[in-house]
């Protein structure tokens, strides 16, 4: 087995990344040569949680552009920021350290390219393969453009990630790119007007006079210019399309996808930016989108604003989409994307179909997993990954899931890698508390089990008398509340560097 190395990086953060990749390329010709790398994104949360001792799984853990960790368990780290440390004791065991793996240069305009000037002068890294990546970190997170045109420039910088993919060993046509513009006139005039009107060097003065058309065969152009290029460059799969579908003129994204093939695209994509499609209307629009682009494979997109996520996905794909999206417990923006579970369920109960290969039985572990990465829990009933799925109260329910599972419970449990369970309470019945007593070996005699049923419903009740969830309700929403920072949290922040 090769010796791991674990690199945790600042996730969401184009700095973050090319650091992951500069240290991981150092770390195998100068370190060890054989390890293999697996990579964890990192992300600022309130308070000071936010290291799991699990992180550091490997044989070696690095952490790259992100805050120090005084765990025993970290080998490497790098950072560039003023506010590496959570707190003085961090600060002091970083000073303590005698490793000669441990490096913090605050004056630093990315990591990148302070990762790359240590690797260069202490341990005979040579950095040159990588110097377009360390080029543009440095100017991307330094903010260090010559004008502004240059931010909006095809070529650079964000077209730059291919040199990522290059530091960390994946050749071009191994990758598929995403090139994503809008198409919604929403979205094309006054979201991306002003920088369609300065790479046609047209003063923002005309931003509000100029008409749609115009906007529309800028936009076009734009998209086909960097799907070109990405060509170029050497990717051969690229997804593309125009966000904000479901709100656009069905025969401009058609134009979009027709355009963006005969640029070089191999996979048009249309999304539900906002999640306002109903079923019907996905019945409807996705036929005509696909017959623009009949040769090639559909991407669909869809947002959970009105619940209707996963049932809009599943219609897509009924209606000549081939490829779909999904997140992990329905996580994303606003109310979420398309819950990969629900749509996975629904396409296997419903329909009969399932991904080859794919670990059904992992699903509830997969949510409990990212409830504890991300802090967002799951509501209790929840389709397939809620905890309570399969937990049976009623009388009713209870005596029939003891005929036969099947009278109350139409997914097997142990599909999902779950077990049936019993709520005891004022809603139970006898022989549920009979089926509680034989499992523990004890004898169910009637007058027992009306006893212990008389208690379990007198107990209940008495929980439900003096339970106050207000505290509880309290700290659930503060703590979603703070998952990000307030704006008075941004000023203080702001007033602070200008002290």
């Amino acid at each position: 087995m090769p010796m791991k190395l674990r690199v945790l990086y600042h996730g969401h953060c184009f700095d973050g990344v090319a650091s992951a990749a500069t240290f991981t390329r150092f770390y195998l010709e100068r370190i060890h040569p054989g390890a293999s790398v697996e990579y964890g994104g990192l992300l600022h949360r309130p308070g000071n949680l936010l290291f799991e001792g699990n992180m550091f799984d490997g044989d070696e853990n690095a952490i790259v552009d992100f805050k120090y960790s005084p765990s025993e368990k970290l080998t490497w780290w790098f950072d560039h920021h003023q506010s590496a440390f959570l707190t003085p004791e961090d600060e002091a065991h970083f000073r303590a350290d005698k490793s000669g793996k441990k490096f913090l240069d605050a004056t630093r305009k990315s990591c990148t390219e302070f990762i790359a000037f240590i690797a260069q002068t202490k341990f005979g890294f040579d950095s040159e393969p990588l110097r377009d990546l360390i080029h543009w970190a440095h100017i991307i997170d330094g903010a260090l453009y010559e004008s502004p045109a240059q931010c909006v420039e095809l070529k650079a910088p964000a077209l730059q990630l291919m040199q990522v993919i290059d530091s960390l060993g994946y050749k071009r046509d191994e990758v598929t790119y995403f090139i994503f513009t809008s198409a919604s006139d929403l979205h094309v005039k006054y979201k991306l007007g002003k920088t369609l009107l300065h790479r046609d060097g047209i003063p923002d003065s005309e931003w509000l006079e100029l008409p749609v058309s115009y906007y529309r065969e800028a936009n076009l152009r734009m998209m086909c210019e960097a799907i070109r290029y990405a060509r170029e460059q050497g990717a051969t799969s690229i997804e593309f399309g125009g966000e904000d579908g479901s709100r656009a003129d069905v025969d401009y994204i058609a134009e979009i996808h027709r355009e963006g093939l005969k640029a070089g695209g191999t996979r048009p994509s249309t999304p539900d930016t906002v999640g306002c499609y109903s079923p019907f209307a996905v019945r409807e629009y996705i036929p005509v989108i696909k017959a623009a682009a009949p040769h090639a494979p559909l991407v669909v997109h869809f947002h959970n604003d009105l619940g209707l996520g996963a049932w809009n996905t599943v219609t897509a794909l009924g209606s000549g989409a081939e490829v779909f999206t999904t997140s992990v417990n329905g996580i994303g923006e606003r109310t979420g994307n398309a819950p990969m579970h629900q749509v996975l369920m629904q396409l296997r109960y419903l329909f009969g179909i399932e991904i080859p290969g794919f670990k059904y039985e992992k699903l509830r572990n997969l949510a409990r997993r990212l409830e504890s990465m991300s802090g967002v829990p799951v509501q209790p009933t929840e389709p397939g990954i809620g905890l309570n799925v399969f937990s049976h109260e009623s009388g009713i329910h209870t005596a029939g899931m003891l005929i036969h599972p099947a009278i109350y419970q139409f997914l097997p449990p142990a599909d999902l890698g779950a077990e049936i369970s019993y709520v005891y309470g004022k809603h139970s019945g006898a022989l549920v508390i009979e089926h509680a007593l034989r499992h523990a070996g004890m004898r169910p005699e009637p007058e027992l089990v009306a006893r212990v049923l008389a208690e379990v419903k007198r107990v209940r009740e008495e929980r439900a008398e003096r339970s106050d969830f207000s505290e509880f309700h309290r700290q659930y929403y503060d703590h979603l509340n703070r998952m990000g920072l307030t704006a008075d949290e941004v000023v203080d922040i702001a007033k602070a560097l200008t002290a």
